[in-house]
């Protein structure tokens, strides 16, 4: 076990308070602000970013992580200041609290910690992250046998499908994932829980966490010959994702009379519309653009489409990331956004990572991008935990850790 020193016990408590507190509270209270954990974190966060935006203390790609983020805000602001459709003050924030939530969350985590305090918290959250990864594989068996949730699902390949967060197949994919990662960060010989792992998250039958798994599985043979990602091998990824995630594909963007493909297509004809800005902020593809149902729904004639209809809540209206972007910031903040997740990615893709923490990372990353096409489920309650996961564990650097101890133990050695 690789084992991190306990030098900033403030930290290290801060830490686990709230990694820990997340899943604790979604599981055993659900009542009140507790709901809210996420858009509370995201506001310290966004508070202690501003800090230390100020007192100059961000690393290179941290800031222009942040900048280009403030960049997407500034065009939603002001195309809403431009193409005002009584939003109203309120939605408006709101919106922007979602829009920012997992960014600020991730360089907040990821600037907030350093390399022994982010082994130390993953080493202590692994004893629980291991509990969770038995109990969602002794459930996922039990109910292959007795329907305990009598969902009454049709089995696919003999199997029923299971999902122990929310019933819900990519909010159980985070979940796992972000425990799954506790272990990896601090565990050498860590084939088992992997294994249960595979298991736990296949039988949800979810395409978009099939890939994901899929995904890890490439990245941990990939990272025992490369150290880095390379250009060619990101063309590989993507060929293979678009294959095996074909049907959806076809169902989510290529079928015009689907109620994402349709939603998108008209995202891209609002960006359109309001080049080079967009719709602005609570106006399209957002929750609270739902919630309030925008002006643009009516006039496109969503009202009439299922599952686009005020009554039904608009199952649909806030389940394409990128149609969000389109519509209400425009064709230059999605290229901001790119950039953004690039610099994203190269934290993550870094040397020394580790093998297997590193596999599970950039896996994830895929996972997020891939799902902004089909869902919104990135900036869910357990999306903000992976994103905050993530922030912690692209601080780790074996490599930095490695040259610690030599120098540890030269030291020693002198003193002799």
């Amino acid at each position: 076990m690789i084992i991190a020193s306990y030098k900033y016990p403030l930290k290290t408590l801060v830490l686990l308070i709230v990694l820990f507190g997340m899943p604790f509270v979604h599981f055993l209270i659900k009542d009140g602000i507790t709901t809210h954990f996420d858009e509370i974190l995201a506001i310290a966060c966004l508070g202690y970013i501003v800090k230390v935006f100020y007192e100059k203390k961000l690393s290179v790609a941290e800031k222009r992580i942040v900048l280009l983020l403030f960049g997407i805000v500034v065009i939603g602001v002001l195309s809403s200041i431009i193409h005002p459709m009584r939003q109203g003050v309120y939605p408006i924030m709101v919106d922007v609290l979602a829009f920012i939530k997992t960014i600020v969350v991730f360089v907040a985590f990821r600037h907030y910690t350093s390399n022994n305090i982010s082994l130390d918290v993953c080493r202590r959250l692994s004893k629980f992250a291991k509990v969770i990864l038995i109990l969602a594989v002794v459930l996922a068996f039990i109910f292959q046998i007795y329907d305990f949730r009598d969902t009454d699902y049709a089995r696919v390949f003999l199997l029923r499908p299971f999902a122990l967060v929310n019933n819900n197949g990519i909010q159980t994919y985070w979940f796992l994932t972000g425990c799954l990662a506790f272990v990896l960060a601090t565990e050498k010989r860590s084939i088992k829980y992997i294994i249960m792992y595979f298991i736990a998250t296949a039988i949800t039958m979810s395409t978009l966490v099939l890939c994901g798994d899929a995904l890890l599985l490439f990245f941990l043979f990939y990272n025992r010959r490369k150290d880095k990602i390379k250009i060619r091998t990101l063309i590989i990824i993507v060929i293979g994702a678009s294959i095996l995630s074909f049907s959806a594909i076809q169902e989510y963007i290529f079928d015009s009379s689907a109620p994402r493909s349709y939603f998108l297509q008209y995202g891209i004809k609002t960006g359109n519309r309001f080049f080079p800005l967009g719709a602005g902020f609570a106006t399209y593809g957002s929750d609270m653009a739902a919630k309030h149902y925008s002006p643009l729904y009516y006039e496109y004639g969503f009202q009439t489409r299922y599952g686009l209809t005020p009554s039904s809540e608009g199952a649909y209206l806030y389940d394409n990331y990128f149609a969000m972007i389109i519509g209400q910031f425009g064709w230059i903040a999605l290229l901001l956004f790119i950039a953004m997740f690039f610099y994203i990615f190269k934290l993550l893709n870094k040397r020394n990572k580790g093998m297997n923490i590193k596999a599970l990372n950039l896996a994830v990353f895929f996972v997020i991008v891939s799902s902004m096409v089909v869902s919104a489920t990135s900036k869910s309650y357990f999306g903000v935990w992976m994103f905050a996961i993530l922030g912690l564990c692209s601080k780790i650097d074996y490599g930095k850790l490695r040259k610690e101890n030599e120098n540890s133990s030269d030291n020693a050695n002198k003193i002799e």
